[in-house]
């Protein structure tokens, strides 16, 4: 079992540096409201199902990984939104990323990687646990 703590803040304080995404990390505000409709409890149910929602331990994580930056600058900003209001939560697990997941992929020889979660972060984990327990791996 791994160490996993909480780690949101930090990476929100971290995100310095030129750049559009490191800027768009910065100026995004929390989402206003925070009220659970049901397109949000849709998208937080989803991210709640087995997928491979980790990021690798790399300098502004929340700019630079795929994970939360997505396919277009539209959803990195509602994700960056989700996690500066509290819905989604950004955990460090203290073990080297499990091979094949997008951490991996992102930084191979990392002591360590992160995971977004809705809710809570856990206390301990199992690395593979973290990724994709039960869904499909891209190769």
């Amino acid at each position: 079992m791994a160490r996993v703590e909480d780690v949101t803040g930090r990476l929100i304080r971290d995100a310095i540096g030129p750049g559009d995404r490191v800027k768009r990390v910065q100026q995004t505000r929390p989402a206003p409201n925070m009220r659970l409709t049901p397109a949000l409890a849709a998208f937080l149910e989803k991210w709640r199902t087995p997928s491979d929602k980790t990021i690798g331990f790399i300098s502004n994580a929340l700019a630079y990984s795929d994970t939360v930056a997505g396919p277009t600058k539209t959803y990195h900003t509602n994700m960056i939104k989700l996690i500066k209001s509290g819905a989604v939560n950004v955990c460090e697990v203290h073990a080297p990323p499990p091979p094949g997941s997008r951490a991996y992929r992102e930084s191979r020889y990392g002591d360590r990687f992160y995971f977004l979660k809705a809710g809570v972060c856990p206390v301990e984990i199992e690395p593979e646990a973290a990724t994709f327990t039960g869904a499909r791996r891209r190769r």
